[in-house]
């Protein structure tokens, strides 16, 4: 039985295939590089492989590994952006070798940058195979469909290709009734297609196997198992649980809180103290109580005017700058005028309050 892998590697082996541009594209570990790899292995062609780097400086460069050159010393250099062409074309005539197989990797970085290079390449270079390597992108695979590049997908691995790659290099006994088809799924969704990963579920399983004398797990087991390939959700569940009792208390809280009518204790130094702000006493009339006929009488004698009757109110409010609306008018209606006040008064023998 044939993995994807194998299909991928023999359609891009084919020496009859009409692709030039090929955009191979998966997630991290997934195989990509471990192909590539296995078509630098031909040797009847001239294979040279390019990898978009970052320097230190922040500005992007080719490394360039040639890989089928005898000199192992010279095998690396870093090229510019305008160095590109004529590395690349030196590169190449070192040889005789026709149909030459360009790998890019990292091609999902700067795709940009890699379309307008690859024109100049292929001009330069027109019987060249290009082969890109990067992760899934919507964006890179939509411009990379635009000009015309092939694309090739990984994909997911299958459920024998899963179990192979767990069982690789490990001694698992009775793998056929240890790897279900749910554990294998679940392993999946946590490797997402990267074989490290899976070599590390393979030997973390292997260990426990070894360590625990048994063909079968617990539930607890494969919990280890899965906290081993980064698995977090008992974490996660923990923590939903806690905010949910939290919120569940706090609103039982606050429904129960008006059946509680006696005061809750509150400690003297924490109830805030209004301070007291001392007012001047206010001389206003309004504040006097007494007969209005004998205060006002008392009131125009101690300001220097006669009182001869009560009917000559009015006038003498107006000699005193008061003010007066009628000749009838009483004293509360001077009281509403806000008139000043004296330090004392006094009515007969009482004195009255101010």
């Amino acid at each position: 039985m044939s993995t994807r892998r194998e299909v991928i590697l023999s359609w891009l082996r084919e020496k009859h295939q009409t692709w030039r541009l090929c955009y191979l594209l998966g997630e991290a570990g997934s195989g990509k590089t471990r192909l590539a790899q296995q078509l630098q292995k031909d040797k009847h062609r001239r294979v040279i492989t390019l990898s978009l780097v970052v320097s230190w400086q922040g500005k992007a460069a080719w490394i360039v590994t040639d890989d089928n050159a005898a000199e192992q010393g010279c095998r690396d250099s870093a090229w510019t952006r305008d160095e590109m062409a004529g590395q690349l074309l030196h590169a190449l005539h070192r040889t005789d070798s026709r149909c030459p197989l360009i790998i890019i990797e990292n091609a999902h970085l700067n795709h940009r940058r890699i379309l307008d290079d690859l024109q100049r390449a292929i001009s330069l270079i027109p019987d060249g195979q290009f082969l890109l390597i990067g992760r899934p992108d919507r964006k890179v695979e939509r411009d990379f469909k635009k000009q015309g590049i092939e694309l090739v997908s990984t994909g997911r691995l299958t459920e024998h290709e899963l179990k192979a790659s767990i069982l690789e290099g490990q001694n698992i006994d009775q793998p056929d009734l240890l790897l279900t088809a749910r554990v294998l799924k679940r392993i999946a969704l946590l490797c997402r297609g990267d074989r490290r990963k899976l070599a590390l579920a393979g030997e973390t399983i292997s260990l426990l196997q070894q360590a625990e004398q048994t063909c079968v797990f617990t539930a607890k087991q494969w919990r280890m198992i899965y906290r081993v390939l980064g698995d977090n959700r008992p974490r996660k569940m923990q923590l939903a649980v806690v905010m949910s009792g939290t919120i569940i208390a706090l609103t039982c809280g606050w429904l129960l809180l008006p059946s509680f009518t006696a005061p809750l204790p509150v400690p003297a130094w924490l109830i805030p103290v209004t301070p007291v702000v001392k007012q001047d006493m206010t001389k206003d009339i309004a504040h006097v109580v007494m007969r209005d006929s004998e205060a006002l009488s008392v009131l125009y004698g101690v300001w220097g005017y006669e009182v001869p009757a009560d009917s000559a109110w009015c006038d003498q409010a107006v000699r005193a700058g008061l003010v007066c609306k009628s000749g009838n008018a009483s004293l509360q209606t001077l009281v509403d005028q806000n008139l000043p006040w004296i330090a004392s008064l006094k009515v007969g023998d009482k004195k009255l309050p101010v």
